[in-house]
């Protein structure tokens, strides 16, 4: 920025058609004496007080504007709602570190608590209503209690994007909108891709196992080799540098899920523990837990409303049931459900959140012919038989199954009976109740 001075020269300089006239004047003499005592000078015809209002506004408005400054940009999705609703926020410190805030205290399927630095301290209420009833519109409410910088963002399904943001050292304000996204008038296009059109597993690391979508990446876990293999989401090639190993004691993996807003993989064992990872892939004991008592036949976990949900296949006089931790681990029995009392589960269930709803494959025989189903329940355990979908009839032992918001799709492992392999299937997502695409 310039300095005043500068900035005062510039805007108060003469015209160069005014320079031809002099303005200096010659000091007078008195008996051939020059005087000793000099003239008193001028005030310049160009200074601060003889420019008009308007040049000193203008003026004092340009030296005093902070330069624009660059916002933080969220890249981790820690809310998801009804709908499709995404919500991802990123802040800023006095010393300038950029911080993303995380999910975790409490949340529902359209309103949820965000904090930054510890999760005692609430620091965020988001709530994202649908309003299309009254005025044809999701409503969005924002309820910062921060002098922190921030970028607070909400995706809707199709992309359209609604943000709040604050200035470093300024108490935030609270924003509401209830036009913030309009509703859909009749169901959403279909994608081009088509229902199934997923892509091969590298047969070295083909085996079944859980699935979880990651900022464009998918990783599925390998029982056999005891990894976890990352593949490229938009064409299925592999990305090894991606990869990680998993724990020593992480002997038996099964499902594998992602916490967006705690940025921490979390991997089911059958030996009755979830182990934690980084988001580079490196263990993190100290956020290890163990199972609850009898969940103890776990095989698939999902992150969603700030909870952690692991399916577990029953045994003995247990029914298949899916259990519910807070993210430290804790049990939260408010929360566990027993699945329908026809949901035949496969033999290494899966299970997914997406959009306030739980999905699960469900498998039936009959005719000595295997067949296959998704079926969806809300975070209750209430059975939602509209929102579930069929699997094609060449998808077998669906083994893992995760949601890519971005796409709203769902992917699923499973073997390929029509090219015999194990491949990644894809199908639409909640707008369109897994149907598949194409004629």
């Amino acid at each position: 920025m310039k300095p005043l001075s500068t900035l005062v020269g510039i805007m108060a300089a003469p015209s160069p058609s005014s320079l031809g006239a002099k303005v200096t004047e010659a000091a007078g003499t008195r008996d051939g004496f020059m005087p000793t005592r000099s003239k008193p000078k001028r005030s310049s015809p160009y200074g601060l007080r003889n420019l008009s209002p308007n040049a000193l506004a203008l003026l004092v408005a340009f030296a005093v504007a902070p330069a624009t400054a660059q916002l933080c940009e969220p890249t981790d999705t820690v809310l998801q709602f009804d709908g499709g609703y995404e919500v991802s926020m990123c802040y800023v410190t006095p010393d300038g570190p950029v911080g993303h805030a995380k999910a975790g205290i409490w949340a529902s399927g359209q309103s949820g608590l965000l904090w930054f630095f510890s999760s005692d301290n609430a620091e965020v209420l988001v709530k994202v209503l649908d309003g299309c009833k009254h005025n044809g519109h999701f409503w969005v409410f924002v309820a910062p209690v921060t002098t922190l910088e921030f970028n607070l963002r909400v995706t809707g399904p199709d992309g359209r994007q609604w943000s709040h943001t604050n200035s470093q050292g300024q108490t935030a304000t609270v924003k509401s909108d209830l036009s913030a996204f309009k509703c859909a008038s009749s169901t959403p296009p279909p994608t081009e891709r088509l229902c199934g059109s997923g892509f091969d597993l590298d047969p070295y690391t083909a085996h079944d196992g859980g699935i979880a979508y990651v900022a464009g990446r998918f990783y599925v876990v390998d029982g056999v080799h005891n990894k976890v293999h990352a593949y490229d989401a938009l064409r299925g090639r592999r990305l090894p540098a991606y990869d990680f190993d998993l724990a020593p004691d992480n002997q038996i993996p099964k499902g594998v899920t992602f916490a967006s807003g705690l940025s921490r993989f979390y991997v089911v064992d059958s030996d009755d523990w979830v182990y934690a990872y980084d988001d580079s892939g490196r263990h993190v004991p100290a956020n290890d837990f163990e199972l609850a008592r009898n969940n103890r036949w776990a095989q698939g976990i999902t992150y969603g409303l700030g909870r952690i949900y692991v399916v577990d296949r029953g045994h003995g006089s247990f029914d298949p049931k899916v259990y519910a931790y807070d993210a430290s681990g804790q049990h939260l029995p408010a929360h566990d459900f027993d699945l329908a009392s026809d949901h035949d589960l496969i033999f290494d269930p899966a299970i997914a959140y997406a959009s306030g709803h739980l999905y699960v494959p469900h498998e039936t025989y009959q005719s000595r012919t295997y067949s296959y189903t998704v079926r969806a329940y809300d975070v209750s355990g209430q059975s939602m038989p509209a929102s579930g979908f069929d699997l094609l009839s060449n998808h077998g032992s669906p083994a893992g199954i995760t949601y890519a918001a971005g796409e709203n799709a769902f992917y699923l492992t499973g073997f390929d009976d029509h090219d015999p392999g194990y491949k990644v299937f894809r199908y639409d997502g909640p707008a369109l109740a897994g149907r598949c695409v194409g004629p």
